[in-house]
């Protein structure tokens, strides 16, 4: 059964949409013994992803917010008040290791 496939104006994303485990365990084995339902759901699947994670729309995105970071580091590193109290407690725990080795 095609129950909760979506469609029209709404993403296919290439799978079933099931309620209930006996549903979910019929919709796979269909999945898996029909060749052509495979491939039909497997193209729904890769256009979805390709629609959702489109690679030049992300990555100028990712591209911003890194170049932002590096132009921004110093501002970042001092408004970050709890990265700043992690290294200084992880700095200090090595100091006081690295005395304890000194001692033995």
């Amino acid at each position: 059964s095609n129950a909760g496939v979506t469609s029209g104006t709404e993403a296919s994303w290439g799978g079933r949409i099931v309620m209930n485990e006996d549903d979910f365990v019929s919709n796979a084995v269909s999945m898996y013994y029909d060749k052509t339902l495979w491939y039909e759901c497997r193209e729904q699947a890769r256009s979805l992803v390709n629609t959702l994670f489109d690679r030049n729309k992300n990555l100028s995105i990712v591209d911003h917010a890194i170049n932002d970071a590096l132009v921004n580091m110093d501002d970042r590193r001092r408004l970050d008040l709890v990265g700043s109290l992690l290294w200084h407690q992880n700095f200090r725990s090595t100091e006081y290791f690295s005395r304890w080795i000194e001692l033995k």
